[in-house]
């Protein structure tokens, strides 16, 4: 079922956030960091997309997908859970990132409201699951996956 304007819907949200991402900005220059978050953010994508899951937003050094639009699959938080293995496995076997970056996921699965921006194709969730999310991503250790129950 596609989302129409706005709907409640019950979807997983996957938080990955980069740990130590200011220190490691001031050490390089503008060009090496951004070339650095151009190579996370491609790998984070494809790992998202190849599990079925939606990247909904990159916020700063973040990344936040939703696992459960357009489409619901029984497993959805079973595929958040292996979109963050297969990207923690990517980017520590990346050369470029391997040794400067260290991520920390959050996951959670919950009720939100779910809109389509049609011009531009994009969702837009709010929900608990969102505010979850982040908060298990904020408390995981570098390299940790936190799940909510």
């Amino acid at each position: 079922m596609a989302v129409s304007t706005e709907e409640r819907r019950i979807v997983t949200v996957l938080f990955a956030d980069m740990a130590g991402s200011t220190a490691l900005g001031e050490e390089l220059d503008p060009e090496e960091m951004r070339r650095l978050l151009a190579r996370y953010y491609g790998i984070a994508r494809e790992c998202v997309e190849q599990h079925g899951g939606t990247v909904e937003k990159f916020i700063g050094d973040a990344v936040m997908a939703v696992f459960g639009l357009p489409s619901a699959h029984g497993d959805d938080p079973d595929r958040a859970v292996a979109a963050a293995l297969m990207m923690r496995d990517r980017i520590r076997e990346d050369e470029l990132l391997n040794g400067r970056l260290a991520i920390r996921f959050g996951v959670s699965t919950g009720e939100v409201v779910a809109s389509r921006d049609q011009s531009a194709g994009d969702f837009l969730i709010t929900g608990d699951a969102t505010n979850v999310a982040a908060r298990l991503q904020q408390e995981a250790e570098p390299w940790a996956i936190l799940a909510s129950d």
